[in-house]
């Protein structure tokens, strides 16, 4: 009787074992199943495996910590919900991009140490334009007073830069004053008198640099008889190193050239005709001209 009374606790104790058990397994299955769940998560949210979360889990302490974590977490899940779609090509596309800016530096480096090496090429030139129009002008300058005082029989003339600090830009002042006048401002002076200055400014830059040909286009119209004469005078000077033709209707200045070129009108017809001066008579009366 003892022994089938313990049987019977032995059977009752191991029918609670068997259903403890049974739960235990749909606990342990469950628990499976609610961890592989969390892997999957942790893979798809912030793709870490458990051994990489658990790497970077930090322990929680009491209450009042787990409710400051869990405000931690709502803000942290709040920015990476405002970051947005997950770029999957953002790898690859920052490697192209990287590529691509590098390129860019490149060029861009290489543009700068150009435009540093123009930067010194136009101020070197600068210079050396500025020290070659000084020179330049310089000798202009003193060719206008000789030859000014020389064509006008004295007086004073002077060529001023309105701003020596930027010759490049500045304008250029004609100062003169003829022998006998005091000129405050060239515009008082006669068209005759503005005309043969004007000529002497030429005159001192053709002096500075001959040039091949020259032509003048009745620049003598606004001259008397005596500046006619004194203008052709010196303009012969320069005939040796340069060829000049003149047009001109000026008898002074027609008596200082060497060839003559014209066109006639005779018997309704007009006609070209040359005449040197070392022709005779001859030549001027094929065409019907009288000497």
């Amino acid at each position: 009787t003892e022994i089938s009374r313990e049987l019977k606790e032995k059977n009752e104790d191991k029918e609670k074992f068997v259903k403890e058990l049974a739960k235990s397994e749909a606990l342990k299955a469950g628990s499976e199943t609610a961890l592989q769940d969390i892997t999957e998560r942790f893979w798809d949210k912030w793709n870490l495996t458990m051994s990489e979360a658990q790497g970077l889990a930090q322990p929680v302490g009491n209450s009042e910590d787990v409710a400051e974590a869990k405000v931690a977490l709502s803000a942290v899940k709040q920015k990476i919900t405002a970051l947005g779609m997950v770029n999957a090509a953002a790898i690859e596309e920052y490697a192209e991009v990287s590529a691509r800016h590098k390129e860019l530096s490149e060029q861009l480096a290489d543009v700068e140490k150009a435009k540093k090496g123009l930067l010194k090429l136009i101020d070197d030139l600068t210079g050396e334009i500025r020290e070659k129009f000084m020179n330049s002008f310089g000798e202009i300058n003193h060719n206008f007073r000789a030859i000014f005082t020389e064509i006008f029989g004295g007086g004073k003339a002077e060529l001023t830069l309105t701003d020596p600090s930027d010759v490049l830009t500045s304008d250029i002042e004609i100062n003169v004053a003829p022998p006998g006048k005091l000129v405050k401002n060239i515009i008082s002076l006669s068209g005759g008198e503005k005309a043969m200055i004007a000529i002497t400014v030429y005159l001192a830059i053709l002096l500075h640099r001959p040039t091949p040909f020259c032509m003048l286009d009745e620049v003598d119209a606004a001259l008397d008889e005596a500046n006619v004469s004194k203008y052709a005078t010196y303009l012969k000077r320069f005939s040796n190193n340069t060829q000049l033709m003149l047009v001109t209707h000026r008898r002074g200045t027609m008596e200082k050239c060497d060839v003559w070129y014209g066109v006639l009108m005779k018997d309704g017809v007009s006609s070209l005709m040359k005449h040197s001066v070392d022709d005779d008579e001859t030549t001027l009366q094929k065409y019907g001209v009288k000497e």
